[in-house]
């Protein structure tokens, strides 16, 4: 296997990868500032399901709020490198991140979640996201895995090509994942209940394991293919032809 000519000096330096996190962690503090408002405006007894009813002007600015967060964390994977590799295992990081200590600081400043079967609303959009705490966060810890992945690969001199095997199972492991998030709310808006409805109707009970370990499995299975093929091409560089 020929050695790729990608040069390590290339690549994102460490100190940037720091400030990346510092970054995330920051957003994850905003974000968790946002929803402590908010609970105190709505649910001073305690947030619990279906959700309160809110002011439409307040409900479009939660909804473009949540949209304006992923432009930033696509934008600061843009903007950390001029690698396409780099840019998306900056995002998945930088995700991963915002997500993980968006629960640290509200377990810090509220004591919320109790546990890790805690329910909350992950997202909603397009359609309201409900699940377990711990579902995002593994999500998110799987992320951090591939970015490093991804990231090591480039330091090493060994950027491999995804396969067509590899975005057919990235795909179809993160439709399962989204599906088991958003299931009760598709079937709501499939039965006639109107998107802003829902969020206002449902309370959450139980969770489509099955799917959803079924994705991670996924994942997983990818991730250790990719291994496999980065720590080949590593050996077989070794070997002198003529």
């Amino acid at each position: 296997m020929k050695r790729s000519t990608y040069q390590q000096t290339n690549f994102i330096s460490s100190g940037k990868i720091c400030f990346v996190i510092i970054f995330s962690i920051a957003m994850a503090f905003l974000e968790s500032a946002v929803v402590i408002y908010l609970r105190e405006l709505y649910y001073p007894e305690g947030f619990g399901f279906p959700l309160k009813s809110m002011d439409k002007t307040l409900m479009l600015t939660e909804l473009l709020r949540e949209l304006a967060t992923i432009i930033m964390l696509i934008s600061i994977g843009y903007l950390s490198s001029q690698n396409k590799r780099e840019r998306f295992a900056i995002f998945l990081l930088s995700f991963a991140v915002w997500d993980i200590f968006y629960y640290v600081f509200l377990k810090a400043l509220l004591n919320w979640p109790l546990g890790l079967n805690d329910w909350d609303i992950l997202f909603l959009l397009p359609l309201p996201w409900y699940g377990p705490v711990w579902a995002p966060v593994l999500i998110s810890i799987m992320m951090i895995l591939y970015a490093m992945l991804l990231l090591n690969s480039l330091k090493t001199g060994f950027p491999f090509k995804h396969h067509i095997r590899d975005i057919i199972m990235i795909s179809l492991g993160t439709t399962m994942v989204l599906y088991s998030m958003m299931e009760d709310a598709i079937m709501m808006n499939m039965h006639g209940m109107p998107v802003d409805q829902i969020a206002l109707n449902h309370v959450p009970i139980s969770f489509n394991l099955w799917i959803y370990f079924s994705g991670i499995g996924l994942y997983l299975y990818t991730g250790i293919q990719i291994w496999m093929r980065i720590q080949t091409g590593k050996q077989t560089s070794h070997i002198i032809t003529f």
